[in-house]
């Protein structure tokens, strides 16, 4: 599965009717199968990332509420 010229993994596909058989209209399904696998996994791969930088942020925020506390406190 490639998406951007990356290889993100790969897809293996069995044909149970005909031993290693596919017509055009198999490999053009498998094709958008392992197109459509790739840009879900690279969308989760982003989630994923916003989700740390966002954890971080808040945590960032949460500190710099609590020194300013410490500042205005005395």
């Amino acid at each position: 599965m490639l998406y951007q010229d990356s290889c993100l993994g790969v897809l293996i596909v069995d044909n149970f009717n005909q031993d290693g058989i596919f017509s055009d209209a198999d490999l053009e399904v498998i094709q958008i199968i392992a197109d459509q696998s790739a840009i879900a996994l690279e969308h989760s791969r982003v989630y994923q990332n916003l989700l740390q930088k966002n954890e971080m942020l808040s945590n960032t925020i949460s500190i710099h509420k609590q020194f300013y506390q410490f500042i205005i406190d005395g």
